[in-house]
């Protein structure tokens, strides 16, 4: 019975795969630059998985039908987990890592030491590599099993999401405050200097991911004082593989992809907040205005009704195709505001 169990625990890696089909996640891992949309991220999984259990050279002495099997099966699995653990704690992964290479090498020089004590036979030297891989096995799946059950148990299986922290923003933006004057709109960039400073490339370069979506929310309430629209709290995440930025109508929060985040430059962000920022700005329009007044009707808004329409029959580029999104009234319009404003905001920054 519990060589039936065991045997079939190839059950857990395969549910795995199973499992990132139906729902998909995505890598990211700032500190060594990985960043793997939910596509990519699924085809490594399949890629490990199939490798480890068809080409593995484990695989030899562990399948047996006893507990080192469904430990060897549970190494991708643990791969994967410490993965999505790395996200969130890279030094302690990092150190676990190091540890499960040094014992491996630490164990395999043992074992080669004590059977050079001994004439040379193939018997014996199946037995040392069969003591080997199950020790391997045994210890990586032992040290890797408490940061996989919190990856499952704390954080879910997916990628971390940064958001701009109260204590963070304190630092930062010790003196920063946005003051909009009627009539003068210059005066707001002015004031804004200290943003304008972290903005630079050579500052912005040594930021952490934490520190740049703070420095990004400040630039969003910022952009929020020039439009005159309630303040808009911006979240980076892995969104897409197309996808730079996006405004949610329903939760009224604006949306980065990290790897964007992290690898573009300054005008290319800013770009993105200025567009997301300026859909943020039609949709506080078209639901604060009263659309029964008459005086709605008239020239004047016309077009704003032009952009209302548009936002209401959104043209997806998945649905509709890339011309048909580029080409709405509601894009077009964002795009111009987009470059308009990173020009003028760069002229500050340089």
């Amino acid at each position: 019975m519990k060589r039936i169990i065991y045997k079939s625990s190839i059950i857990i890696p395969l549910a795995m795969v199973f499992y990132s089909f139906i729902e998909p996640f995505a890598f990211c891992v700032p500190e060594i630059g990985l960043y793997m949309e939910a596509l990519s991220s699924r085809m490594l999984i399949v890629a490990v998985t199939v490798v480890w259990l068809c080409c593995s050279p484990f695989r030899r002495g562990t399948c047996n039908g006893t507990i080192t099997e469904l430990l060897f099966n549970l190494v991708p699995v643990e791969f994967v987990l410490m993965l999505v653990f790395a996200q969130h704690h890279f030094v302690i992964t990092l150190l676990i890592t190091l540890t499960v290479v040094g014992g491996e090498v630490a164990l395999f020089r043992m074992l080669r030491k004590n059977e050079r004590k001994h004439k040379f036979s193939r018997k014996r030297h199946r037995r040392y590599q069969f003591a080997f891989r199950r020790c391997s096995v045994f210890c990586t799946a032992v040290l890797c099993v408490i940061p996989c059950l919190l990856s499952i148990f704390v954080y879910g299986v997916e990628s971390p999401t940064y958001k701009a922290t109260e204590e963070l923003w304190n630092q930062l933006f010790s003196e920063t405050e946005v003051v909009v004057e009627t009539g003068k709109p210059d005066n707001l960039y002015e004031k804004n200097a200290e943003l304008w400073g972290y903005l630079q490339e050579k500052n912005w370069n040594r930021l952490s991911i934490q520190e740049r979506i703070t420095v990004i929310q400040e630039l969003v309430d910022f952009e929020s004082g020039v439009l005159g629209i309630p303040a808009v709290p911006v979240t980076s995440a892995m969104i897409g593989m197309a996808t730079l930025g996006a405004y949610d109508n329903e939760s009224k929060q604006m949306w980065i992809n990290t790897e964007h985040l992290a690898n573009s430059s300054v005008s290319d962000i800013i770009n993105t907040i200025s567009h997301e920022t300026h859909h943020a700005y039609i949709d506080y329009l078209v639901n604060t205005l009263d659309w029964d007044n008459p005086a709605m009707n008239s020239a004047y808004f016309t077009e704003l009704r032009e952009l209302m329409d548009s936002q209401e029959n959104y043209k997806s580029a998945w649905n509709y195709g890339f011309d048909a999104y580029e080409n709405q009234p509601l894009e077009v319009a964002a795009r111009e505001y987009a470059s308009e404003e990173t020009s003028r905001i760069m002229t500050y920054i340089d």
